[in-house]
């Protein structure tokens, strides 16, 4: 997936930044892209605002 060859450039945010548009297009976020979305939270140094969201 695009996330993951983001996130292997290390391009996290870059990657949070795809699936906010992906969910603005279908107007909601599956639960496999928000589960996606925690780690790369996590890698931008977001980790609490990931915890919040769990």
């Amino acid at each position: 997936m695009l996330c993951t060859l983001y996130a292997d450039q290390g391009r996290p945010q870059d990657a949070l930044t795809w699936l906010d548009d992906l969910k603005a297009r279908r107007g909601k976020e599956e639960w496999e892209l928000f589960w996606i979305r925690l780690p790369l939270m996590a890698a931008c140094g977001r980790v609490d605002e990931a915890v919040e969201l769990t």
